[in-house]
């Protein structure tokens, strides 16, 4: 539990974008929160002498499981659309960058051939 802890804590202090943090905070809290059921259900409760507690418990650990998962799939989408997002800044930077430098040299084309495009060959092979 304080490796969970002290994770969710170097999280919370880190520059990751706030969406990140937020998501990868709570399935820290789901965790502290399913692993002292973990370890009732799986040493302090015995399932013949107290069977009701026992399920309770085992049904409450595999509910924040679930969220756990969900959680963990939602910080992988967050993460995916993050990374279009960075992509996508850093396309249109590299297109204006490729523009001026276009601009600086006299050359309107990407190609190197003055911004004219070029013509089908006249040799056709049969």
């Amino acid at each position: 539990m304080v490796l969970v802890a002290t994770h969710a804590h170097a999280t919370a202090r880190s520059d990751q974008p706030a969406s990140r943090k937020r998501i990868r905070i709570a399935n820290a809290v789901v965790m502290l929160l399913m692993l002292p059921m973990l370890a009732c259900g799986f040493s302090l409760l015995d399932p013949h002498r107290h069977p009701r507690e026992w399920t309770l418990v085992w049904i409450a650990a595999l509910a924040l499981l679930v969220v756990g998962i969900a959680l963990a799939v939602l910080d992988a989408a967050n993460t995916a659309r993050l990374t279009l997002a960075s992509r996508r800044r850093l396309r249109a930077s590299l297109g204006s960058l490729s523009q001026e430098a276009a601009g600086m040299t006299g050359r309107s084309g990407r190609n190197g051939d003055g911004g004219r495009a070029r013509e089908p060959s006249v040799h056709a092979r049969t």
